[in-house]
């Protein structure tokens, strides 16, 4: 009797050994897949700050496309005048 009552209290310890360990174990797996879900979110951040500066550069460049195509039209409407002016001069000048 004596023997079995020390065997049930070393399966006891036992027990409570291993839940002991099972629990620190848990801890661990708790605080690492918190750090990936921390790691993930950054992650995640990184991609969004990068696609904001990705569109706000796209957004850069169409509005000095338009701008040199707003120019370009100018110029081009300078230039028509400046060829239609020269013609009227020599128009005139062969009057």
């Amino acid at each position: 009797m004596h023997f079995a009552v020390l065997f049930l209290l070393l399966f006891q310890g036992e027990i409570l050994f291993l839940r002991g360990e099972l629990s620190k174990k848990n801890e661990m797996l708790d605080r690492e897949r918190l750090e990936r879900c921390r790691e993930a979110g950054q992650k995640e951040d990184q991609v969004r700050q990068a696609e904001a500066r990705r569109k706000a550069d796209v957004d850069a460049a169409e509005a000095e496309k338009e701008f040199m195509r707003q120019d370009l039209r100018q110029l081009q409407e300078s230039l028509r005048r400046t060829e239609h002016q020269v013609r009227m001069d020599r128009r005139k000048e062969g009057s």
